[in-house]
């Protein structure tokens, strides 16, 4: 089959598309298009990334997205066209019959009225594709789209980990955008059990975020002495993030609890779990579904809680081989991909 993947986001770092592609170019033809944003680029021998230069104009930027694409479709017979949501990309459904629309999330902006804004644009972009994918039924129902077909969180299994030893203190990871979780409010959580008896050898806080986020985090890291543990690493692919979640003995997952993030779909959670590695997370219904004593702790969106959160860990015996994990592999999810895209194929045609 004949793919064409569409997303904004530079290849690769997007890490759902960047399974799909990996997954399906086994036995399909698969060709990627997004901007370049100077990021490092990912090399891939069987998928064909085409980069579009990201003008600093907004208008001539998105004129030459649409354009590229546009274009491509006109060369290339492609077989379906998989379009990542991102804002205003209705005009890719009437370039062509055969385009999915993939949603991942709704908006977690703080912002209500931002939040409105960016879903109802999410929701009128929806009205243009007659085929729809997204993330969970939750998302769909929050958003009140009609979808066709479900394509959950999927997760690497690297093999289970052996960290689950307290003794010596925490090696605490944390992956993910910061923009809007509040993390800062974690590491007053973080000062408040060291002060109290608790040893925290480390935290690593990989990936990127605002600046006022940033700033956030590095004044309480820096007003409580913590510059020695608590460290952002910056954006980190997902093979070299695993290489601090083999060191850590705890994995971080932390958001508020609001009504926008209660029912958004809990990634990182699964992927620490996948690895066998315990998690601490706020208690939004997401987490509250796979975390248990079993394999973690729920705390709430403040600091004494994160504080109390610790202490329990420290009362908790993990044996990670007992694990029950409710996840699928990215190969089972683009498998289930692949026979929808088969099925919009002939359905269309």
């Amino acid at each position: 089959m004949k793919i064409l993947i569409v997303n904004n986001n530079q290849f690769g770092y997007h890490l759902d598309t960047y399974k799909y592609c990996e997954c399906l170019s086994a036995d399909n033809d698969v060709t990627y298009i997004c901007f370049d944003f100077g990021f490092d680029k990912f090399e891939s021998n069987k998928i064909n990334v085409i980069y579009v230069k990201r003008d600093a104009y907004f208008i001539s930027r998105v004129y030459l997205f649409f354009k590229s694409i546009l274009d491509l479709i006109k060369i290339n017979n492609y077989d379906v066209i998989f379009v990542k949501h991102f804002k205003f990309c209705f005009p890719i459904a009437l370039m062509n019959k055969n385009v999915i629309l993939d949603i991942r999330t709704s908006s977690v902006n703080k912002s209500k009225y931002k939040r409105f804004l960016e879903d109802s644009i999410l929701k009128f972009d929806s009205l243009f594709y007659k085929k729809i994918t997204v993330i969970s039924e939750s998302v769909a129902k929050r958003l009140n789209v009609k979808f066709d077909c479900i394509l959950p969180l999927g997760a690497d299994s690297f093999g289970k980990l052996d960290n689950t030893d307290y003794k010596n203190g925490f090696n605490l990871v944390y992956i993910g955008t910061y923009t809007g979780r509040n993390l800062h409010e974690f590491i007053k959580g973080l000062s408040i059990y060291i002060n109290s008896g608790g040893v925290v050898n480390s935290m690593y806080i990989i990936g990127h975020g605002s600046k006022e986020d940033y700033d956030l985090i590095n004044r309480e890291v820096f007003s409580n002495g913590l510059n020695e543990v608590v460290k952002l690493t910056g954006f980190l692919n997902h093979k070299e993030s695993y290489e601090y979640i083999k060191k850590a003995n705890v994995g971080v997952a932390y958001v508020p609890i609001t009504p926008f993030y209660d029912k958004q779909p809990v990634t990182k959670t699964i992927e620490y779990l996948a690895t066998g590695l315990p998690v601490l997370a706020t208690a939004t219904l997401g987490n509250s579904i796979y975390i248990n004593n079993s394999n973690g702790v729920l705390v709430g969106d403040n600091p004494k809680s994160v504080c109390q959160g610790l202490k329990d860990f420290m009362c908790l015996s993990f044996d990670n081989s007992t694990f029950e994990l409710n996840f699928n592999s990215w190969d089972i999810v683009s498998e289930k991909l692949y026979h929808f895209m088969e099925s919009v194929k002939h359905e269309i045609r």
